[in-house]
């Protein structure tokens, strides 16, 4: 883990979980084979859950070196309606455009309009002026 980095297009949090998102704006029909996603096409393009799964493995590894016990969840999300995946297994933790809002729930207007774009930067604290003596 030490030096390793990662990219987390989402996360949320809450008081026994830590929930991770990967986010495809895939557009078109494709296939997983095998666990190798094609296009209809047949070129092989990357699976992201592979992306997914390194990024779990290195959050979870993070929080046992910091002795903290969350339970860690991640999903491959597909947010563009136009989006077809044939053969997905089930037990993959896909989320198709359809699954979005049942998935949040409640809280889906609140988490649909959240991005790092929208979060106000820190301020670098109080602004000081010295005052003339």
């Amino acid at each position: 883990m030490k030096g390793s980095q990662t990219q987390v297009n989402a996360m949320l949090l809450n008081a026994g979980c830590i929930y991770l998102y990967e986010i495809k704006n895939y557009e078109g029909s494709f296939v997983m084979k095998d666990g190798t996603l094609y296009t209809r096409a047949s070129q092989e393009i990357s699976n992201p859950l592979t992306q997914i799964n390194r990024t779990t493995c290195l959050v979870r590894q993070l929080l046992q070196n910091w002795q903290v016990k969350l339970k860690v969840e991640a999903y491959v999300v597909f947010v563009n309606p136009d989006f077809i995946m044939y053969h997905a297994r089930p037990t993959d933790p896909y989320l198709f455009h359809s699954q979005i809002r049942a998935h949040f729930g409640k809280n889906y207007s609140r988490v649909l309009f959240w991005c790092p774009e929208n979060i106000p930067k820190q301020s670098t604290g109080p602004k000081t002026t010295k005052r003339a003596r």
